[in-house]
């Protein structure tokens, strides 16, 4: 859990790696913010696939849209023209597993048994779907 994760990074990781804890919560909130955001790769990426937009005016949507630099939107584009809708993955697919997991369980102990099972028996997107 979130809360949990904050106070461990507050109390041991930022001091361990001389950090002011105090921007720990805050870093949070930006993750949480710029989270928002990564549905805009899927959205981008098709209109590009699709002949809508030009490679340029792709990475231009995508350093204004995803809030990266140039360098990485040119990544971001190269990397759905070489796996193409492969870059679901990283954003539905993330979303699809936390539903999954947050319906069957309550405690961060079943979570990571949840996630487990994830990776140690086959299931299919539909699967994870209720």
């Amino acid at each position: 859990p979130n809360d949990e994760r904050i106070r461990f990074e507050q109390e041991v990781l930022y001091p361990m790696a001389g950090i002011d804890p105090k921007g720990a919560v805050l870093l949070e909130r930006v993750e949480e913010l710029l989270a928002e955001l990564k549905y805009s790769r899927i959205a981008i990426g098709k209109l590009y696939l699709d002949g809508k937009i030009s490679r340029d005016e792709a990475v231009t949507r995508t350093i204004k849209y995803s809030l990266v630099s140039e360098k990485k939107a040119n990544a971001s584009i190269r990397f759905v023209e070489q796996y193409r809708a492969y870059v679901l993955n990283y954003s539905i697919g993330e979303h699809l597993i936390d539903a999954f997991i947050a319906k069957r369980s309550e405690t961060h102990e079943e979570r990571w048994g949840q996630f487990k099972q994830l990776l140690t028996e086959l299931k299919t997107a539909s699967d994870l779907v209720d």
